[in-house]
């Protein structure tokens, strides 16, 4: 109260001092709570004005890309709020996009469900204390980044985002690096002049640093960090759990996203068909393993991933979602599982994707001769546009220069840019394959065809 009284004492000084009055019928003091720009702010805390919640729990299901961009913009002002909302939302940010029909399908409606659901729970966010110490919890995985912004462990703004194209493209590091920039970019306001901690579960900033060449890309985030005045500390994903969630969370509704909308409903029907699921819900019910939780009829564990029970080919359709489709790309046993355990759980797991990928006929078919190509001679591919055919040679038995001997050409068939890259005099496959991704694929992505002799 004392403090009040002087922040009083302090307004009305200035309002005397320029002749300015206020209306006595349009004041109040000494408020224990107040309303501000659609927030309600009591002692240290922030939520959302649950004038606001009502229209939202109101909100009738969109019938047209105006209606449905009039719901986005409101949820969107509370999206700090809401943990994961770039992920809970991109079915309905996908419809609108430029030239896209309208179709309101199942999983419209259950991200419009679940986006009023989060907003309705009203979830209470700390205010900032600029006389504590900020701590900034970032993670990424390969298809989105995330964070949360605290201060002695209480959440005071969450934040996340789905990778582009490009930058699904990047190195681990880049990726853990964007997500740091990202968030300290989102919260600089807060950040900025004060002394606060990154917490990772990877050694990024660090990695850069000791770097003795930067593109320019990551000459730009280093300009950029330069800005604050941060520590690093390292903390593994399995402690670092909010941040974590927020960018792995994605991987599942991108697992999801063309097997069927009803995949979780698929899970939790087969749950009772699967004497092992049945044997360790109620396990999990009665509180007798650690390993293991029950939410909504799902059964979880470690790292939040979601068991697969036993049941008709849920198992299969999930690795060939995670192995045959696009976004997937036929990836190899090692990175399959990867995208798969990400999300999923089940016993022998890996003998079941190793089975899998080892007798997939399509990757089989596909793969490399080691032998001479038969057949005549055929002319080269006609490049359609920038790095989509490249030419690939080597120049060797040059002067040792820094352990180099040979440098690897690669020259876009298209614009006939050349890159040059500084190689070991007896370069082998792995040394090529690496400076191949880190000079050519990195920048501007992977070519259809690369010809080499």
């Amino acid at each position: 109260m004392e403090e009040h009284i002087r922040h009083l004492q302090i307004v009305f000084n200035v309002l005397r001092g320029n002749e300015l009055c206020v209306k006595r019928e349009k004041c109040t003091f000494a408020q224990p709570k107040v309303q501000f720009l659609g927030h309600t702010i009591s002692q240290g805390q922030i939520q959302m004005d649950s004038n606001k919640v009502e229209a939202i729990r109101d909100w009738e299901v969109p019938t047209k890309v105006p209606e449905l961009r009039s719901f986005l913009g409101l949820a969107n002002y509370y999206r700090r709020f809401i943990l994961g909302y770039s992920d809970i939302a991109a079915p309905l940010m996908d419809l609108w996009k430029k030239n896209r029909a309208w179709e309101w399908n199942s999983s419209c409606q259950g991200a419009f469900n679940n986006l009023k659901a989060a907003i309705i729970k009203e979830p209470v966010l700390a205010l900032p204390d600029f006389t504590k110490l900020f701590e900034v919890q970032t993670d990424a995985s390969n298809f989105a980044i995330g964070g949360v912004l605290m201060q002695e462990g209480d959440p005071i703004a969450f934040e996340s985002r789905k990778l582009n194209e490009a930058e699904r493209r990047y190195t681990v590091h880049e990726k853990e690096m964007t997500a740091i920039v990202h968030c300290l970019r989102t919260w600089r306001h807060h950040l900025l002049g004060a002394h606060f901690i990154v917490k990772t579960d990877n050694v990024a900033t660090s990695y850069f640093q000791s770097q003795k060449k930067l593109s320019p890309k990551q000459a730009r985030w280093q300009d950029f960090l330069s800005e604050f005045d941060y520590s690093l500390e390292y903390k593994p994903g399995k402690a670092n759990v909010v941040a974590d969630a927020l960018s792995r969370k994605v991987v599942l509704a991108a697992l999801l996203s063309t097997t069927s909308s009803g995949v979780l409903d698929t899970i939790k029907e087969g749950m009772e068909h699967d004497p092992v699921a049945e044997q360790l819900l109620d396990l999990a019910r009665k509180g007798k393993t650690q390993k293991f939780w029950e939410e909504d009829g799902l059964l979880y564990t470690t790292g939040r991933r979601v068991y697969v029970p036993r049941w008709k080919n849920l198992r299969r359709l999930l690795i060939k979602e995670g192995h045959d489709t696009t976004w997937a790309g036929h990836p190899g046993q090692k990175r399959t599982m990867a995208l798969l355990e990400a999300a999923y759980y089940w016993p022998r797991m890996r003998d079941d994707i190793e089975v899998y990928v080892r007798t997939y006929l399509v990757c089989h078919q596909d793969k490399v001769e080691h032998k001479a190509p038969g057949g005549l001679l055929e002319p080269q591919p006609t490049a359609e546009k920038p790095w989509d055919s490249v030419t690939m040679d080597f120049i060797t038995c040059l002067p040792n220069s820094e352990g180099c001997g040979t440098i690897m050409v690669v020259v876009d068939l298209f614009s006939k840019y050349a890159t040059f890259s500084a190689a070991t005099s007896n370069c082998k496959a792995k040394e090529a394959a690496r400076l191949f991704l880190k000079d050519v694929v990195k920048l501007w992505g992977v070519p259809r065809h690369i010809i080499s002799d």
